[in-house]
């Protein structure tokens, strides 16, 4: 054996084992082995699949709605029309309303009803809605007529455009300055031109006076015309027994609104008999009808 450290050195790295080759792998992908599940990759362009699902949901409610839902959303247009009738026909009503009470004041204060202002020689000059201004808190407007000339004179004429919003009917559209609140005026009726209407029957009847044998909550005295008319001319529903009725309430509507003696307040169909109507509106028929 050789003494030299350098050979016992080389000796023993000739001995030290060597490190294993190293191991060749494959640069196959996981995904490339054919027993193993490929993996899931996201669709291209996002959120696609969920944006066809969305409009395939609205499609199909949209057709169901068509299909089926159809006949409630006319039922639901159908509730809010009926709505606004109800909703127009309580603020008409609310009008005549004050038109009766104011009716009744005037007649506390005079005596008798309000009717139609005689001009100077005796021909109705200005409509009762002129005569009640001071019950309906219009004093004002009231003192700037003149009385005793017709509505159209040049003094009353320019008052035509201060038409209260009590003479404005909510349920129907017509001409500004014009109003469907009348009385019908005629032999048998409650008011005829220069007559006075009163309510009780107490004392001596006067030729000139109109009594309500009916009774107050039988006859009418406000109603709801199809025709209106200027509010200040004293132009009002002619009324004739053995006659047709003229046309009452907004045009295609099926009923009326009145206002009774008593300052009640009455809708009525528009298809009563005429004979019910009329027995409603004459003052000494004696019918024993009733307004609905």
């Amino acid at each position: 054996m050789s003494n030299d450290p350098n050979d016992a050195f080389s000796e023993q790295r000739r001995e030290r084992p060597q490190p294993p080759a190293p191991v060749q792998r494959s640069s196959r992908r996981f995904e490339d082995y054919d027993d193993r599940p490929p993996a899931r990759r996201a669709p291209s362009g996002g959120g696609g699949g969920a944006v066809k699902v969305i409009f395939i949901v609205l499609g199909v409610v949209l057709l169901v709605t068509l299909l089926c839902g159809g006949g409630l959303v006319g039922l639901m247009f159908f509730s809010v029309g009926k709505v606004r009738q109800a909703a127009s026909r309580a603020a008409s009503s609310n009008n005549m309303m004050q038109m009766s009470l104011a009716f009744h004041n005037h007649h506390d204060v005079t005596g008798h009803m309000p009717a139609s202002i005689l001009t100077k020689d005796g021909k109705p000059g200005l409509s009762w809605r002129v005569a009640i201004l001071p019950y309906v808190e219009q004093d004002y407007l009231y003192r700037q007529f003149k009385l005793d000339e017709p509505w159209d004179s040049p003094n009353n004429i320019r008052l035509l455009d201060q038409m209260p919003r009590i003479y404005m009917n909510p349920r129907m559209a017509h001409p500004p300055n014009q109003t469907s609140y009348r009385v019908f005026v005629g032999k048998g009726a409650m008011f005829e031109h220069g007559k006075k209407t009163k309510l009780n029957a107490f004392g001596k009847r006067a030729l000139d006076e109109i009594f309500v044998d009916d009774g107050a909550s039988n006859t009418i005295m406000i109603v709801e015309a199809t025709e209106t008319v200027p509010w200040t001319k004293p132009d009002e529903l002619v009324f004739d027994p053995n006659g047709s009725l003229p046309p009452l309430g907004p045009p295609g509507d099926k009923v009326f609104v009145v206002a009774l003696a008593d300052t009640s307040i009455r809708s009525i169909p528009t298809d009563t008999p005429a004979a019910n109507i009329k027995a409603w509106i004459t003052v000494t028929g004696g019918e024993p009808v009733l307004p609905p």
